[in-house]
């Protein structure tokens, strides 16, 4: 049975607990262009060389570096100019002896030429241009193959596809990829006590800010999301909303009813549909009130109902695991930065710190936020990063800390 007197581990237990868990990775299919932020599931191999010509680079003259040896400025070469060629035109004949075209950039290089003048070194006219100076072969020519070569591995497996990505795979042709799969997370919130969003206020009761918090943290690392709202607290209610969430989801969190109260029947739900516990209580403050478990492959977190504890809990321990279903890095950005204010309070836990982070003058530097109560979700806003305290232990002003940041930076 799933209890909640289980003698609490340490935060650095609880994450390292969460670095080992192994989740399932699979796979699909999908449009290049909607693959923005996912990772590759397959190296990509060039079909083809880009570019698949010779071609320009600049705006210029395409001629034989063997007719311009003798130029300089005081003897300029004059070449006769044949044609002028277009990005996406081709030129079909040959360029001979003492003959140039003007080239666009982008445009094929003709038969013949081995350089390129830009227009800027050159004088000319309808018919004619003078050349200052010799050129060596190859000189402004991109090269068959110079970007791409046929049978490159032009993208590795587990590549984080970006812009970038995303333009290498159209010059490629390449339409469809193979990508980890996003997460499919199911939330809700438990507690008699809440209201939703648009229910009138009334007096004992509080509105549900939780499973939207958690809905879109989740998003922004990258899950697919469902929200059922809220639940009552009720034992047969919370054993059907698990029940139901469970059977549509790689992941379930939700908040509130894990404490040690009557109407707290979170666990015991947990207990009856067959969750096997990873770790319940955490010596950490905000969020020691926090389960994980797993049931089969499918991960189900059980947050704080605390506001600010709840938000804690979710970037301590499940934000790890939305990354790591999509093959994605999970470890945090840290940074060692200086304090600009202290932190006077101690305790027998970690205590984790909301904060802002900021980079000035080659240092980064960190003010922390004062109200530290896990029920005030409003010190979230604008928070950037957490500083971590070690039990008893305090922060002085101009202190060198470890800082984590929660968002990309």
């Amino acid at each position: 049975m799933i209890v909640n007197n289980f003698k609490p581990i340490t935060l650095e237990q609880a994450r390292n607990l969460i670095e080992k868990i192994e989740v399932k990775k699979e796979i699909e299919t999908i449009s290049f262009n909607e693959s923005l932020n996912r990772v590759l599931a397959q190296d990509i191999i060039s079909t083809v060389n880009i570019p698949d010509f010779d071609k320009s680079p600049l705006d210029g003259y395409a001629f034989r570096k063997e007719d311009v040896e003798s130029a300089t400025k005081d003897k300029p070469v004059v070449l006769k100019v044949i044609a002028v060629i277009m990005a996406g035109d081709v030129l079909n004949c040959e360029i001979s002896k003492n003959e140039a075209v003007r080239i666009m950039t982008g445009a094929k290089i003709p038969k013949g030429a081995n350089c390129i003048v830009r227009y800027e070194d050159t004088e000319f006219d309808d018919f004619s241009v003078k050349i200052f100076s010799a050129i060596g072969k190859n000189v402004n020519v991109i090269k068959k193959g110079e970007d791409v070569e046929k049978g490159d591995i032009v993208l590795k497996k587990d590549t984080l596809i970006t812009p970038s990505e995303i333009g290498i795979l159209a010059s490629l042709g390449v339409s469809e990829i193979k990508v980890y799969k996003k997460p499919q997370v199911g939330i809700f919130a438990t507690g008699s006590e809440l209201l939703d969003i648009n229910d009138k206020l009334e007096d004992g009761k509080i509105r549900n800010s939780n499973s939207y918090v958690s809905e879109n943290l989740a998003k922004v690392y990258g899950a697919d999301t469902v929200n059922y709202g809220i639940v009552k607290d009720d034992l047969d209610s919370l054993v059907n909303m698990y029940k139901k969430a469970l059977e549509k989801s790689d992941i379930v969190i939700s908040s509130g009813g894990i404490s040690v109260g009557d109407s707290d029947f979170v666990l015991t739900a947990l207990d009856k549909i067959g969750v096997k516990t990873i770790f319940t209580r955490v010596s950490a403050k905000p969020g020691g009130h926090v389960f994980c478990g797993m049931l089969k492959d499918k991960l189900v977190f059980a947050l704080s109902g605390n506001p600010a504890a709840s938000f804690m809990n979710f970037y301590l321990y499940v934000r790890a695991i939305i990354l790591k279903m999509q093959n994605k890095n999970s470890n945090m950005l840290k940074v060692k930065s200086i304090l600009k204010n202290g932190f006077e309070k101690t305790a027998k836990v970690n205590r984790i710190l909301r904060a802002n982070t900021f980079y000035e003058n080659g240092k980064y530097f960190t003010e922390i936020e004062k109200k530290q109560n896990s029920g005030v979700l409003s010190s979230m806003a604008q928070k950037n990063s957490i500083v971590i305290v070690e039990p008893n232990q305090t922060l002085t002003k101009s202190q060198e800390v470890e800082v984590e940041f929660l968002y990309e930076v």
